[in-house]
């Protein structure tokens, strides 16, 4: 594991990365490869198979996710900070509940679009509800909020909560996270659960294909269903609770605070803190706002880390503490679950 090691201790340079034999080849090869490798019988050598996991992350990060990041930013607009509310209490009674549920940004882009369309507002109000409320949940959910402020009615462990609460008129979903129960479970309420990707069908669910071309279109088709849906509505039972929030923290919004717009500059932060040996450690924690599981408390390995780490650094330096997708609560005991 000596490669490994050295990873910890050096830069991922092209020049460092080339002598190692970890620079990527291709985004998707490296990921077909990994995965036959991983399969029973092929690679069978933990250091050989970490040095091609090393090589697919970066793969991944640099070719996928960062190209991803930058492009969406250009399509929908680069996030700033806003002001918003998370958890179940963001689904109003009296409105026509809409939850995008996924990961693609295209979707709910257009979604949000969608339900501010001044023709489905007015269905809406036709219908006996005094508007539209958008929610999301899952990682989409991130990307409407910090954009638009869109609230989040909750993380990976919400979803079924939210349809229990029958106030949900439509859970639009495309790719990953959706739980196999959610079809059976929206049956039982008046919920309509809508699949949108070609890659991805639900026995029992809604199918309206989702085509970049004709996004928009689309997307109005959407809403109208879910809007039509309002009159089916029975009782409901949304948790009296949510949070208040900041997000929108993207780096080029903390380069523009610290200089403006023609003088934006990590400059200020390097002077005051770093090089003025004020700031001797910096922990970022991800606490992954999806992937949970059931079998454990919400958080609780991540929240335990926050206290170590806490009681024993910052005792001993000044500590730039970041929490980062840590904003998406675990249903409380308000929860419909739980009455």
């Amino acid at each position: 594991m000596a490669q490994a090691a050295g990873l910890c201790r050096q830069r991922f340079s092209a020049r460092f990365t080339q002598e190692h034999g970890l620079t990527p080849r291709g985004v998707d090869r490296e990921v077909v490869e990994t995965l036959h490798r991983t399969h029973e019988g092929v690679d069978q050598d933990a250091e050989h198979i970490l040095d091609q996991a090393l090589r697919t992350s970066l793969a991944d990060g640099w070719g996928g996710s960062m190209l991803a990041t930058d492009i969406s930013d250009i399509l929908f607009g680069t996030p700033s900070p806003l002001q918003s509310r998370a958890n179940l209490g963001v689904l109003r009674d009296d409105h026509v509940n809409i939850i995008v549920h996924g990961h693609e940004p295209t979707l709910s882009e257009m979604i949000v679009a969608a339900a501010q369309d001044p023709e489905l507002i007015a269905l809406a109000q036709q219908k006996g509800a005094k508007g539209i409320n958008l929610a999301g949940i899952c990682c989409t959910s991130n990307e409407i909020l910090m954009r638009h402020g869109i609230p989040p009615a909750g993380n990976f462990l919400h979803q079924e909560l939210a349809i229990i609460t029958g106030s949900v008129e439509a859970m639009i979903v495309d790719v990953q996270c959706i739980m196999q129960a959610l079809a059976p479970l929206a049956q039982r309420y008046h919920t309509k659960l809508i699949t949108t990707s070609p890659k991805a069908k639900i026995t029992g669910a809604t199918h309206m294909q989702f085509n970049e071309h004709t996004a928009f279109d689309d997307a109005k088709a959407i809403v109208r269903l879910a809007i039509e849906n309002y009159a089916n509505r029975g009782q409901t039972s949304i948790p009296p609770i949510s949070s208040p929030l900041v997000a929108g923290f993207s780096h080029e919004y903390l380069n523009y605070m610290q200089g403006g717009r023609f003088r934006g500059s990590f400059r200020p932060l390097n002077d005051d803190h770093v090089d003025a040996d004020r700031l001797h450690a910096r922990v970022e924690l991800v606490l992954d706002d999806k992937c949970r599981s059931l079998a454990l408390d919400s958080d609780r390995l991540g929240v335990d880390v926050i206290f170590r780490l806490s009681g024993s650094l910052i005792e001993r330096f000044a500590l730039d503490f970041t929490l980062q997708k840590a904003i998406i609560p675990f249903p409380t005991q308000h929860s419909p679950l739980s009455q």
